[in-house]
């Protein structure tokens, strides 16, 4: 099994293990076994048959949300509360965690884009893009291509869809008016501005 330290809410006040795979394992186990009595006895559906369902469940849940990275122990292989219960304590922290990454992503994004380091998404500087379209040169970005058309700069989307990037003379055109642009690629957004 792994350390205390993978998972501190598996931990009490003092620091250590206070819910163990076993004792959870066991308690999930144990509530079933009481379950199956009551079956056996004919009291199906009563309030102690819900209560002992629903402890069995909560047990397997919990050692399955707690203790993620383990293998599913032999004692709830026996009854479907159990191994349900398990599954869904996994699923349940599966996607705690996945979302948690999600989130430090978009952080650690939010972070680049309003440092304006463009260069960690692979784009190029604005100050660089600038110069270029302004010099007749076009440039395909993220899927999109800008490109100088006379008295204007146009753009073309991944989709086909064409408009207008800066609708004036390319030469009065500023690192402001890139920027945006630049954001929307680092976010991985379409760029759909003057569509014409």
């Amino acid at each position: 099994m792994q350390g205390t330290a993978v998972n501190p809410e598996r931990n009490n006040a003092a620091g250590e293990e206070a819910e163990s795979l076993f004792s959870l394992a066991l308690d999930a186990c144990v509530e079933a076994v009481l379950m199956r009595l009551l079956v056996t006895a004919g009291d199906l559906h009563t309030e102690a048959f819900d209560r002992h369902r629903c402890r069995a469940w909560e047990f397997a849940d919990r050692a399955g949300y707690l203790y993620a990275d383990e293998p599913m122990p032999h004692l709830l292989d026996g009854d479907s509360e159990t191994v349900e219960g398990w599954a869904q304590g996994v699923e349940r922290r599966r996607k705690e965690r996945h979302e948690a990454d999600e989130y430090a992503r978009r952080q650690a994004r939010e972070t680049l884009i309003r440092a304006k380091d463009w260069a960690a998404f692979g784009l190029p500087a604005p100050e660089q893009l600038l110069l270029d379209l302004q010099g007749g040169e076009s440039h395909l970005i993220c899927g999109h291509r800008l490109f100088p058309d006379g008295n204007c700069v146009r753009f073309a989307d991944p989709f086909g869809n064409h408009g207008f990037f800066f609708l004036g003379d390319p030469r009065d055109m500023t690192v402001a008016d890139i920027e945006p642009f630049l954001t929307d690629m680092a976010h991985g957004e379409e760029w759909h501005a003057g569509f014409s």
